[in-house]
């Protein structure tokens, strides 16, 4: 599928999609579990998410013909089981963050969402639940997880020779997190 420009145009920009709901899901954990958040990563949410949708829009109108693609299902007993073990260790690296300072628990934020976004985002919401003093950095911890997983899907389509994606994709995703990254830090100061 790589090599055929329109469906690298199509899987491009699908990624950016995914990426939106990706943050969407990871930052909702948050806010769940502290919903005083909604407030501050509300704008910056909405800004990623309409930035990311109206980059997919403009690239895809003009897209000619329908282009079919086979997808096949995410979920599986081996997601599930990678999710939890991920949870459960994340859960003990954030909290011994405590003792090893915050370029530990950002680079194991990262990592964490290197091999899964959702379960780090899971952790960081608990941790933030037992000390809310850490809003600061759980939200940017849940934005380096999400970095973290783009970075690992981008490694993915590097080994899998799909460069057309990471070419399509990569100037807007890294606009989006800057802008979004620059405007969380604006309202935790």
């Amino acid at each position: 599928h790589c090599k055929n420009k329109r469906k690298s145009t199509v899987l491009s920009m699908s990624f950016l999609l995914a990426t939106s709901g990706m943050l969407i899901r990871n930052f909702a954990f948050l806010m769940v579990a502290v919903p005083q958040t909604i407030y501050l990563l509300g704008p910056p949410l909405a800004f990623a998410t309409c930035a990311f949708v109206g980059i997919a829009f403009l690239a895809m109108r003009s897209q000619k013909e329908n282009i079919r693609l086979r997808m096949d299902s995410p979920f599986n007993v081996t997601s599930a089981v990678k999710l939890g073990a991920t949870i459960f260790a994340l859960f003990f690296l954030f909290n011994l963050t405590k003792v090893a300072g915050a370029g530990y628990f950002f680079l194991s934020a990262f990592f964490g969402g290197f091999a899964d976004s959702g379960g780090t985002s899971i952790s960081l919401a608990s941790v933030l639940m037992q000390d809310p003093g850490t809003l600061k950095s759980a939200v940017f911890g849940v934005l380096l997880a999400c970095v973290g997983a783009v970075a690992a899907n981008y490694l993915l389509c590097g080994l899998h020779r799909c460069t057309g994606i990471i070419r399509k994709s990569i100037l807007p995703v890294a606009a989006v997190f800057a802008v979004t990254a620059a405007f969380l830090y604006l309202l935790t100061l």
